[in-house]
This record gives C-alpha cells, structure tokens and sequence, in this order.
C-alpha cells in the first residue's frame, strides 16, 4: 500500500505522524513525504540544514521524501492552484492513505492551509474533467481515488485525539527522527 504524508515544513511531519509511518514501512508500506517549503522564516537552522535534517529524519522513518516549492514558510496560500499542484502529486503517488495537517488554526498558520490543501487536492486528484488536470495525463497521474485521509496534530491544542495508536514498539526510532 502506498501511503502519502504531507508537511507544512521541515519537522511536522517527525513530530505529527512519523510514529504511525515507521510501523506502516515496518509493515511493508511504501510511504512518501512532500514537505511545502524548507522552514525560511524559523528561529532555528537554516533552510539547507533543515531540509537535510528532514532528509536524515525520512531516511529514519524508511520513506521517501521530495520538497516543494509553494512560496516558503508563512507564504502558503490555500488557491485551487495550489490544491492543482498537490493533487498532481497525489495522482504521481497513488496512496491509499493521506496524512495532512490538522485544519484547525494552532501556533502557525501554514499547518492549517496545509490541511485545508491536501483536502481539496485529494477530492481534485478524484476529478477527471479538470482541465488543468487534464494535462498531467501521463503514466500514473490519471484521476486517483484515496481511501482515507487522516490529519495529524503538531500542537496539542486540539483535546483528545480521535484515534490512538500504540507506539510502544517504536518509540525510540520516533525519538530518533524527531531529533534530526
């Protein structure tokens, strides 16, 4: 099964939901990540070293991992463009399963846009008759349909999750690519 993760930034990723990823490739899943800028605006580290931070931590988790340009961190823009591009890539990637983002707004307003993108991209990937879509005809980018998509919580400002996963088996390989 293929499975696609998508990230505001550099970490959200590690933080949200690489535990769930690392027992999903234990599994024998394949798992993508696309990450929409390289965290340029952050406190911490420079766009060069957090995408290679992020490419350390993926290589941990036994996925794949592409970076995107979507105007960089604190400039994404929820746009039918936007969520045109992703669903593109959601088509290149044929998952069953989608990761994204929680929708609700939280410390940074890019986790959200995210969300809200992948949402739409997963019903656009479903389209046939987009017109923009269209042209992505090529092997492996014809309409695709998800069977799930799940948001991930990066901040615990949303209560109780709605689904629990034991992570007992793996903790310090979590601990691991969160600390790249």
């Amino acid at each position: 099964m293929n499975i696609l993760a998508v990230g505001a930034h550099p970490d959200d990723i590690e933080f949200g939901c690489a535990h769930a990823l690392i027992q999903e490739v234990r599994k024998g899943n394949n798992v993508k990540l696309l990450v929409l800028s390289r965290g340029e605006a952050g406190s911490n580290g420079t766009p060069e070293a957090r995408e290679s931070e992020a490419r350390a931590a993926a290589k941990l988790i036994g996925a794949d991992i592409d970076f995107l340009d979507f105007g960089g961190d604190c400039h994404l823009l929820r746009s039918p463009e936007n969520a045109f591009k992703l669903a593109v890539e959601i088509r290149k990637a044929q998952p069953a399963i989608v990761l994204a983002p929680h929708t609700g707004e939280n410390q940074h307003p890019d986790h959200a846009i995210v969300g809200q993108l992948v949402r739409d991209a997963c019903r656009f990937a479903r389209y046939g008759g987009l017109e923009f879509l269209k042209g992505f005809s090529l092997k492996g980018t014809a309409a695709h349909t998800i069977s799930a998509l799940y948001f991930y919580t990066i901040t615990k400002e949303f209560g109780p999750p709605d689904i629990v996963i034991d992570v007992s088996g793996i903790v310090k390989d979590w601990e691991a690519a969160m600390l790249c």
